[in-house]
């Protein structure tokens, strides 16, 4: 593949609910996804979140219950529902993951 230029895919979807288009960008410092870990590798959130309008929303006015379960209700329709079993566990890990960008979130001055 000698020639070949790759260019980096701008960001398109919200990474709270995956909804388009995006609003607004939260910078962020990187952190592990602690739940993620295994013997080989740890998932890690690098850079910046985008949010649409209405998780921006969200998010500046610090709602965050709100905000992860806009974020559960969106993911569970775009994979055709969950099962009761696993929704609680799907519902804290979405908490969770908000908790952690909310800790990493670098605040605007």
């Amino acid at each position: 593949m000698s020639g070949t230029v790759l260019h980096a895919v701008p960001v398109e979807r919200c990474d709270f609910c995956n909804a388009q288009p995006v609003f607004k960008v939260y910078s962020c410092r990187n952190f592990l996804v602690p739940w993620t870990k295994t013997w080989v590798y740890q998932h890690e959130s690098v850079g910046g979140w985008a949010a649409c309008r209405k998780c921006a929303e969200l998010i500046d006015a610090g709602h965050w219950s709100e905000l992860s379960n806009r974020a559960f209700v969106k993911f569970a329709k775009a994979h055709g529902g969950i099962p009761r079993y696993e929704e609680f566990t799907l519902k804290q890990r979405f908490r969770d993951l908000h908790r952690l960008f909310r800790e990493h979130l670098i605040r605007e001055s």
